[in-house]
């Protein structure tokens, strides 16, 4: 006579769950890790030839804005003209603060040597925290770009404004080792917070190739992305 063997299931437990929930949020964490890889990844590229940023001053400008709970103006301190090389690529998306709300990329650009060398000099660019990093293996890699001042004058972290939706579809299309163009404004970004009508918040633009360090991005509110082929 045969007979048919039953095993009891056993009713998931607590810890069973959490460490369920914990396998399932590293696989997320894998995941989102290596699709933001994916989506900067790029082609390493160089371009000769790129001059430096077009900039003039101009007198009066200004656009309203409602995001991530913020009464947002923008003031346009100068006109904009930059061609350049993309060397990376930042995601800064959500209403956590006032910059993600209105500026969801950082594009890392090069021009001069630093464009043109990009491909044999490994700079190892990277970007966090709204700042953009590189570093040289060797002395004689710097020597041949033309040494730190150089090489800080003719890079920029630039966090990026979207005129309008399709400059921000436009942006979000950039990739590292593209070739672009962006017409627009650097400037200066206030803000009040809606909730409580606390003031006091700022984001300013850098106006010179020359500074470094906190406060010496680019603010652009780009109004044209074009790509150079």
């Amino acid at each position: 006579m045969a007979y048919k063997r039953y095993k009891m299931k056993k009713n998931p437990t607590f810890f069973d769950a959490a460490v369920l929930a914990v396998f399932i949020l590293c696989l997320i964490f894998v995941a989102g890790y290596f699709l933001q890889r994916f989506i900067h990844s790029g082609t390493r590229n160089s371009i000769k030839g790129l001059k430096e940023p077009v900039q003039r001053e101009v007198e009066g400008g200004t656009v309203y804005m409602d995001k991530g709970g913020f009464d947002i103006t923008v003031t346009f301190k100068c006109s904009y003209d930059i061609e350049a090389l993309v060397v990376h690529t930042k995601d800064y998306r959500g209403d956590d603060n006032m910059a993600d709300a209105i500026s969801p990329v950082d594009l890392g650009l090069a021009w001069g040597r630093v464009a043109a060398l990009n491909e044999k000099v490994d700079f190892q660019w990277d970007q966090a925290n709204r700042r953009c990093y590189c570093e040289v293996n060797s002395q004689e890699d710097m020597y041949l770009v033309g040494g730190m001042d150089y090489l800080s004058q003719n890079f920029s972290n630039n966090h990026i404004i979207p005129a309008e939706e399709n400059v921000r579809k436009d942006i979000e299309r950039v990739r590292r080792g593209d070739h672009i163009r962006l017409r627009g404004y650097l400037v200066n970004v206030d803000g009040v917070e809606k909730k409580t009508g606390q003031g006091g918040y700022y984001w300013y633009s850098s106006t010179t190739r020359t500074d470094t360090g906190d406060g010496a991005c680019e603010i652009i509110y780009v109004t044209n992305v074009d790509w150079i082929d």
